[in-house]
């Protein structure tokens, strides 16, 4: 069964798409670089460039890394997906609050007043509610609205995996089930599984693969072959048979 912490938080870094992270953070670092806001322009290009790269850099780091802990930690489980990125954000606000100092103080020589950390609390609830916002469909946060025959299929999980199904793999006698919060094997066979999971919402899209029609993200072709990429970055094979009902689905 892999539902430990460790295992959990790498999936959650998997819903964060780095090349999109990449892309939005370099684009904002130039943008802040090239506009000079908060009285930045008239430093040198070079002192700018480095000042918003300490700041929006060390905050994006900051804020994604503490948005993955308490959405993954098994110990937040119990708060509301608002209450943790409230929590995520407070956290981050004190070491960024204390590097927007050190940065003002050190690249523009002022003496900046404590009432710095407002602002940087409020920065801060800015990037960390656009990351939310934009991976939350990925995560899944809001579990399964599970039609009344399906507890017995969700009684063969630890309760640690919730009830948001990414996938269902076939492996020998067994059923992969992957959820947002991670994996595990359970003995049973594919076609009794996606029976006892006919009323929610997905698609079978191999004989040996089902998926959650949520965690569906696009097709994609891989050494000639047509795979579906999923919201956890997995990749997995769709079969002739069932190409045109997946095509039709995501069209």
């Amino acid at each position: 069964m892999k539902y430990t912490f460790l295992n959990r938080f790498k999936r959650v870094l998997r819903f964060w798409h780095w090349r999109e992270q990449s892309i939005a953070l370099l684009i904002t670092w130039l943008a802040f670089t090239v506009l000079g806001p908060f009285e930045t322009s008239a430093m040198p290009v070079g002192h700018r460039a480095l000042y918003w790269l300490l700041c929006i850099g060390s905050g994006w780091g900051v804020v994604l890394a503490l948005l993955s802990l308490v959405l993954m930690h098994p110990r937040f489980d119990e708060w509301s997906a608002a209450l943790r990125v409230a929590c995520a954000i407070s956290l981050a606000s004190i070491p960024i609050g204390l590097i927007v100092m050190w940065a003002e103080r050190t690249l523009r020589g002022h003496a900046p007043a404590f009432t710095i950390m407002i602002n940087v609390f409020f920065v801060c609830a800015l990037i960390g509610g656009l990351m939310y916002l934009r991976v939350m469909a990925r995560l899944g946060l809001a579990e399964q609205t599970l039609p009344k025959h399906t507890p017995t299929f969700f009684a063969r999980l630890p309760s640690e995996l919730g009830t948001a199904i990414i996938s269902l793999s076939a492996q020998d006698h067994y059923v992969e089930v992957t959820t947002t919060k991670g994996s595990t094997l359970i003995l049973l066979g594919l076609s009794e599984a996606i029976e006892e999971l006919a009323g929610l919402d997905g698609l079978q899209i191999h004989r040996s693969h089902w998926v959650a029609k949520k965690a569906a993200r696009k097709l994609r072709r891989k050494s000639g072959k047509l795979m579906l990429e999923l919201v956890d970055t997995r990749l997995l094979p769709i079969s002739r048979t069932y190409g045109p009902t997946v095509r039709k689905v995501l069209a």
